[in-house]
């Protein structure tokens, strides 16, 4: 078995995994023996197909194969009670810069079109989504919809190992008597947003969020 040349074309420069291994970075020539390879790119997950198993023989230096990976969105879905929109909103806002970007794509009840199932939608949106955040207040823990359906199905995924929860604190309730506690917060929850003042020191603790959520997005999936 000979000496093979092969390049992996993706727009950002990420390092390359072949057999488990770090083999060098995409759009750069790499060398690989003759065969069939398991290759996959470094974290984030931002890139379709997730691995791909090319076999490698007939290439010269100046003619290597081409594995191509394309960059997509990573979702993020947004649980959340209607009576609580201006958190959503506001979450939205400081999001949006990873959305302009394509780093991420932003998925919540208000993208359901008229007529469409929601447990359609949502299982649709599940596929795609990496971390699912809740803002958690009295109103989310009151809701029998949320209770009863939603957080259910999220809860569900998150333990097969499909998605991370992060969760938000927005108003007080209780959420110690819920699953939610057993998960990671999105910031320090021993005071929740409505209750930090002034606004400005509110927006410090929505920016942390924000980090925290691209940061989760960035990490490997929770084995199941």
């Amino acid at each position: 078995m000979g000496r093979q040349y092969l390049k992996v074309v993706f727009p950002d420069e990420r390092q390359v995994f072949i057999g488990g291994r770090v083999a060098g970075e995409t759009n750069r020539r790499l060398v690989v023996e003759e065969g069939t390879h398991y290759i996959r790119l470094a974290p984030p997950r931002n890139y379709s197909p997730r691995y791909r198993r090319p076999t490698v023989t007939g290439t010269t230096p100046r003619r290597p194969m081409e594995v191509v990976f394309e960059k997509k969105s990573l979702d993020v879905f947004i649980s959340y009670s209607h009576q609580d929109r201006k958190w959503l909103k506001m979450l939205r806002e400081f999001l949006s810069p990873l959305v302009q970007n394509r780093q991420i794509e932003i998925w919540d009840d208000t993208m359901i079109k008229p007529g469409t199932l929601w447990s359609t939608a949502l299982e649709k949106a599940l596929v795609s989504t990496k971390v699912a955040v809740l803002l958690v207040s009295r109103h989310f823990l009151a809701s029998d919809f949320i209770v009863g359906n939603e957080l259910p199905r999220l809860l569900a995924v998150a333990e097969e190992g499909g998605l991370q929860i992060l969760w938000i604190y927005v108003s007080e309730s209780l959420y110690e008597e819920t699953d939610i506690e057993q998960y990671q917060a999105a910031h320090d929850v021993s005071k929740p947003l409505d209750a930090l003042s002034p606004p400005a020191k509110r927006h410090r603790v929505l920016k942390q969020i924000c980090q925290n959520i691209k940061h989760a997005l960035e990490e490997d999936p929770p084995s199941s």
